[in-house]
């Protein structure tokens, strides 16, 4: 295995050897001493850059910051840790801010030490790149805009603007499970001006229990038992980027303080370490439950409450815009067709009917799924294709109808609704030929099935109006013979 290279812009030559001769067989340090010269060499071979932050004895003047923002704006790619003998807290939240991986201070880090941090870093950039790879792989798969055009979605998207061109107020995303809250996650890192940092997820309610506090917050090399190698958290894995903490009322107790302290200082401190390192994140959590409930119950500390609730969005259930419902159904076939996965183009108006109907209590993520599952049944999209659950939840309830009067009977109303949905929903299963459809509803023939449908019509019109289907196939028919 090659040994990792490093370029080093560093004016003290016996630091250079201190670390060469430490860094032996495993790292290989090309070195620089001036701007102009570590500019030349910032090649793509080098993995990794370590820029002291004062280039002159007097320390008047970082001139390693000037590299910094080259590296950021030449070559974003290359990962930059600052080191300085003159540090202080401004230096080095000013650095990370511009871009740096890590801040070091020279007088308090011995050479195993600063290889550490390095090896962290470039552990950091490989979860990086690796996010950003599943990222582009789920964008066939999962929403990547939030569709719709009912006005509560319009406020929705407002609200995401907001917070992304502010990059750094917390935000609190509400709403039921399905409704999308991982998608405005994403969203407000896309839109903000950190889109260009990572953007970190975590559900805290899958992480195990056990390993949460390290998976946040890292953990250095024989802080417990198992620990063989140091972890970079999630919190310092987001650096420059937006972390997205879903399912916050998990968090325990015990860890709500530390991650307070994360938020007031702006720092993280690995388990096992004595030291923090600076963070510069936007956070976004997000829950399902009432934290108001949990905070009055004593399970919530209510500090971290206050500090997560500075901007609250709430996403919509599904149930609440039912008019995009079929807009949403025409962008996951839209996203389907273009990734090969799916011809289908087009959606009956019955089956559309229905789709708009259903309640939805999995909301945007259930009609997906539903919609992913009938599109592997056929070329078109119609009640053949659909779910046995939604259409057993169209037989329950039926089209949406005018009130009962106290002039019909209920039981008959009833039935009646539910032998014209069994009778469409035949028709549209058979493709419109009425002697299958006869057969399979156990009609004695064409002409009992015609006259029966003909009666409930007339008994009931409003019941008749909800099925344009039977209407096309019966009365325009018969009108027509006449």
């Amino acid at each position: 295995m090659a040994p990792l290279r490093i370029l080093i812009l560093e004016d003290n030559d016996d630091f250079i050897r201190s670390l060469s001769r430490a860094f032996q067989g495993r790292i290989e340090l090309i070195t620089a001493s001036s701007l102009s010269a570590a500019k030349k060499l910032a090649d793509a071979t080098v993995d990794l850059a370590l820029v002291d932050l004062f280039l002159d004895s007097n320390g008047s003047r970082p001139e390693g910051l000037d590299f910094l923002r080259w590296v950021v704006d030449k070559a974003g790619n290359l990962p930059v840790i600052i080191i300085t003998g003159y540090a202080n807290t401004d230096l080095a939240v000013e650095a990370m801010r511009e871009g740096a991986e890590d801040f070091i201070d020279k007088g308090r880090l011995n050479l195993q030490e600063i290889e550490k941090r390095i090896w962290n870093t470039l552990e950091r950039r490989r979860l990086r790149k690796r996010v950003t790879e599943l990222e582009h792989r789920l964008e066939a798969y999962e929403p990547t805009a939030l569709t719709g055009s009912n006005q509560v979605m319009e406020q929705l998207r407002r609200g995401i603007k907001t917070v992304a061109e502010d990059g750094e107020i917390t935000v609190l995303l509400r709403g039921e499970s399905g409704t999308g809250k991982e998608l405005a996650a994403r969203l407000i890192h896309s839109q903000g001006n950190r889109h260009a940092g990572p953007f970190v997820a975590a559900d805290l309610s899958t992480l195990p229990q056990e390993t949460l506090a390290s998976e946040l917050f890292g953990h250095e090399k024989g802080a417990f038992t198992g620990a063989d190698i140091a972890r970079t958290g999630y919190i310092e894995a987001a650096h420059g980027g937006v972390l997205f903490l879903d399912e916050i009322a998990e968090l325990p107790r015990d860890l709500q303080n530390r991650l307070f302290r994360v938020l007031e200082e702006r720092a993280v401190t690995p388990i096992g370490s004595t030291r923090s390192r600076p963070v510069d994140i936007q956070l976004v959590t997000a829950t399902n439950q009432d934290l108001e409930r949990l905070v009055k119950a004593g399970v919530f500390r209510p500090e971290l409450y206050y500090r997560l609730h500075v901007f609250e969005i709430r996403l919509p259930a599904l149930r609440e815009h039912p008019d995009d419902i079929l807009e949403l159904t025409e962008y996951f076939l839209s996203q389907w067709r273009a990734s090969g996965r799916t011809p289908i183009h087009n959606v009956t108006a019955q089956a559309g009917d229905v789709l708009k109907r259903y309640s939805w209590p999995g909301n945007v993520r259930e009609l997906r799924n539903v919609l992913e599952a009938a599109c592997v049944r056929a070329k078109m999209l119609g009640l053949r294709e659909l779910s046995e659950d939604l259409l057993s939840a169209e037989l329950r309830t039926g089209p949406t109808l005018a009130p009962v009067t106290d002039d019909d009977c209920l039981v008959d109303r009833a039935c009646a609704r539910t032998e014209l949905t069994c009778v469409a929903c035949a028709l549209e299963q058979e493709g419109g030929v009425k002697e299958k459809a006869r057969k399979l509803l156990g009609y004695q023939d064409r002409h009992t099935m015609r006259r029966r449908i003909l009666t409930l019509r007339e008994r009931w019109p409003d019941l008749w109006s909800a099925f344009p289907t039977l209407d096309k196939l019966y009365v325009k028919r018969r009108q027509k013979v006449r």
